[in-house]
């Protein structure tokens, strides 16, 4: 048959495309998770546009003032010495404590050999004394540190 008696048969039917095989259902366990959906908003129709949008055709950006690029400001010598006013003086009071600590044990040392010197001590009395000198010094700064 020609595409056109088929076109003028009134008994012919298109062939069927072949339909896929039947899954089984599978059976549902008793207590199935099911996620509730929430519902949601309707939704609105789109604006319709005033009279002053269908009349301007031609619509122009605003015009924004024009920015010049900001340069980082420059702080002079002063300024500088004035803003590190602070770290100058953690380094000073950091020296200070360096130069206490080397008199202190420069005066230490003198009266720990004065006083070795003095006495006659046996070799363990001598260790033992010069020992506790670093140990004394370490508990001093303990407790001030402490304080």
């Amino acid at each position: 048959m020609t595409p056109i008696d088929l076109a003028f048969e009134d008994e012919f039917e298109p062939p069927q495309p072949p339909q896929p095989p039947k899954k089984k259902p599978q059976p549902q366990m008793e207590y199935e998770y099911q996620p509730q959906i929430p519902p949601q908003p309707p939704q609105q129709p789109p604006q319709q546009k005033t009279r002053e949008q269908l009349t301007n055709y031609y619509s122009y950006p605003e015009e924004q003032p024009q920015q010049l690029p900001q340069r980082p400001y420059q702080y002079s010598f002063w300024d500088r010495m004035v803003m590190s006013r602070r770290e100058v003086m953690k380094l000073f009071i950091l020296s200070l404590v360096i130069i206490l600590g080397i008199s202190l044990e420069k005066i230490g040392c003198h009266f720990i050999n004065q006083y070795l010197s003095s006495n006659d001590l046996t070799t363990i009395q001598e260790v033992l004394v010069r020992f506790s000198f670093p140990i004394i010094v370490f508990i001093i700064l303990w407790i001030i540190k402490s304080l």
